[in-house]
């Protein structure tokens, strides 16, 4: 990083006039004054005079107006409210201080990157450059570039539109500077303060840059100062430049680590108050891009549908690497990526957005339907997940009450080369199958992944659904007027989250590979369900669950006798029997929602006898009267048949053979469902 900034930020003979003007530094001596030469025991005394070096460069240079500089090693910096460990993050209350922060100052900003409102309080949501203040004696690298970035982490999170974050180590002698983005870290040598000041100030001069774009913004992304609304810009399926208001001005769904893809979504609208979803991730150089995934499989019942998209920024142009230039022996020390940015139509609600049971079942079946439909077009997706599982905007929909998205660790499964022990170590942690959890820890003793890790991970965030979500209990309302309470409150994670389910997404795969596979070793199926559903659709769940665990057992121990098998089958050799299980899956599916149409029906016709019931007799008329016959009230949701307009009714279809691509029959005989071993106390003790 000998060029940082250079041709960025004000020429030398500008840095020069500073430093032959600042009294702070002694030309002669070629020292800063109030920086003791002597040995420092501790870095207290170092805090002072660095912040006003910082600050009498924003002075000099006229950033003052946008920029200022605080001394914060004792102030409490917030992180989000969901950091932490597993899925109690809601319960924790952690902080960090950096020792010094640059930040921006009030409601003016020159690209608009914050929400023009007075700040209240010292957080990230304004910080600019985070700078760390060490002695030389108890300075070490790798722990200060950790403690960097765990700033930088919260810069990434809390601002959303951040291409990269730069932070400044400081010590009585040296200064390196930090650049951290979706490729890790990226940190200049050791810079004299005092010989090399030129230098010195020319980092400054970056790291307090009025201009947002050089201290690591994306300034597609902006405040309307007059309207306070959010705004994004990109194309549109003509290339044409766009501007779209942000609906929700915080993201819908970001990724919190800093290196890997970075994803991050928006819900947009237009003009004509049309909804998009606007889609940033990183992806690697060299991976096929998601956009032409999406643009093969455009018109396909069950899966996200793309409107337009945009490569921008190389992880190496803001480095400023030339990639041609790295040796070869090197190039595996860094991963370049581009940032694309991808506009689909609006698809609804993450599936644990969930309001209904029905809605899951409509949901988890039309998104198998839908991952069936992209295996049939040569394509796996494979990183089935909670937020890559969406309850279609409407309900009425057949085939898109449930889509899978997110295609960007997508493969065609027909490629020629090998797929063993390449690249499968894919998907998000918590929902990933055995297999590829197991693939970690030794390539030469893994199966690829295919169509049955992605099934299995389906599994996963049912469970995930099923066994950590429930309604709030009439406690939670304690102290709130009884006017006041919901009439039907929304699911929400319990809280503490189970700790079988915290192990699922721990860093180490090895731990959670262990906590799913015990769940397979063990005769009965051991996972606690909440009460979640119950009510509303009786042993449906259980039910369900149990079938699907005889499943995916069965095929996990399958799977697992490949491993001492030289002769593995390629993903097109599995073309063939893939259709019976995704039938088979389905399947599950359609009976479950039989299972609850019937419940429900029984349940209506229950309370519709009570009432009747209930009604004293009326006296007799003393003159007839026109008779009205009475109608239950039609479920909110259509069965799994053709939607018509008007009175026409519902029509059931001969065979499966006549239904698309995305369907299977719907229609069942009404049977009575005895209480499955699932619903009984199947507990695994918590593993607390």
């Amino acid at each position: 990083m000998k060029k940082a900034f250079v041709g960025r930020v004000p020429d030398e003979s500008k840095v020069t006039e500073f430093l032959e003007h600042c009294s702070l530094y002694d030309n002669s001596a070629k020292r800063w004054r109030d920086i003791p030469d002597e040995k420092i025991q501790h870095e207290n005394v170092l805090y002072s005079p660095i912040r006003e070096i910082l600050q009498a460069v924003v002075d000099y240079f006229g950033y003052s107006d946008s920029r200022e500089v605080f001394d914060t090693h004792k102030v409490q910096y917030p992180s989000h409210r969901q950091e932490g460990s597993g899925n109690n993050d809601a319960t924790k209350d952690l902080k960090s201080s950096p020792d010094i922060m640059i930040r921006a100052r009030g409601s003016v900003s020159k690209n608009f990157m914050f929400k023009p409102e007075p700040l209240k309080r010292q957080d990230y949501t304004r910080g600019i450059s985070p700078t760390e203040v060490k002695t030389q004696r108890n300075r070490r690298l790798f722990d200060n570039i950790c403690q960097t970035a765990v700033y930088a982490r919260q810069c990434f999170i809390q601002q959303h539109n951040r291409k990269a974050v730069y932070c400044l180590i400081i010590t009585e002698k040296i200064v390196q500077i930090c650049m951290f983005d979706r490729s890790g870290v990226y940190h200049s040598v050791d810079i004299n303060i005092h010989e090399n000041a030129a230098d010195f100030v020319r980092l400054i001069l970056g790291v307090v840059s009025p201009d947002e774009e050089v201290v690591g913004f994306d300034t597609t992304v902006f405040w309307d100062k007059k309207t306070n609304e959010r705004f994004l810009t990109t194309v549109n399926h003509r290339n044409e430049f766009v501007r779209y208001k942000l609906a929700c001005t915080r993201p819908v769904f970001y990724r919190r680590a800093i290196v890997g893809r970075g994803t991050c979504c928006w819900k947009v609208m237009d003009a004509q108050g049309n909804l998009f979803i606007v889609k940033d991730a990183w992806r690697s150089r060299g991976r096929v891009p998601e956009a032409e995934f999406i643009e093969s499989v455009k018109g396909l019942v069950g899966v996200g549908q793309m409107v337009a998209f945009e490569d921008r920024d190389h992880i190496s142009d803001l480095r400023g690497i030339e990639m041609a230039t790295i040796p070869e022996d090197l190039k595996s020390a860094f991963r370049d990526r581009i940032l694309a940015r991808i506009t689909s139509k609006y698809g609804g609600q993450p599936i644990d957005m969930f309001n209904s049971a029905q809605e899951v079942l409509y949901a988890f079946r039309d998104a198998i339907a839908g991952h069936r439909n992209l295996w049939n077009a040569k394509i796996l997706h494979r990183d089935v997940s909670v937020n890559n599982i969406l309850i279609g905007a409407n309900p009425f929909d057949i085939g898109n009450r449930g889509l899978i998205i997110d295609l960007d660790m997508a493969i065609r499964i027909d490629r020629d080369k090998s797929l063993a022990g390449q690249d499968f170590r894919t998907g998000t942690r918590a929902f990933q199958s055995v297999n590829v959890l197991n693939s970690y820890s030794s390539e030469t003793s893994t199966v690829p992944h295919d169509y049955l890790d992605d099934l299995e991970s389906f599994f996963y965030v049912l469970c995930w659904i099923c066994c950590g979500h429930d309604r709030p209990k009439p406690q939670d309302f304690t102290g709130r007027h009884p006017t006041s309470l919901p009439e039907k409150t929304n699911p929400r994670k319990i809280v503490p989250f189970p700790a079988y389910l915290i192990k699922w997404e721990t860093h180490d795969p090895s731990q959670a590979a262990d906590s799913k596979r015990s769940m397979f070793i063990v005769p009965r199926f051991t996972y606690r369900i909440t009460t979640l559903f119950k009510e509303e659709a009786g042993p449906v769940f259980p039910n369900l669950l149990e079938k699907l665990y005889q499943f995916f057992k069965e095929h996990m121990v399958r799977k697992m006798a490949f491993l001492d098998d030289d002769t593995r089958p390629s993903l097109m050799e599995l073309v063939p029997t893939a259709a019976g299980h995704y039938e088979a899956v389905l399947k599950i599916f359609d009976d479950a929602i039989a299972e609850f149409l019937s419940f429900t029906a029984s349940v209506k016709a229950q309370e519709h006898t009570e009432a009747l019931a209930s009604t004293p007799a009326a006296p007799a008329p003393t003159t007839p009267t026109k008779r009205h016959s009475a109608r239950l009230p039609l479920s909110d949701y259509p069965p799994n048949g053709s939607v018509s307009q008007g009175s026409r009714p519902f029509r059931k279809r001969a065979s499966d053979s006549e239904l698309p691509l995305d369907e299977s029959p719907m229609a069942k005989k009404s049977r009575t469902y005895s209480q499955s071993k699932l619903s009984l106390s199947i507990s695994l003790n918590d593993e607390d």
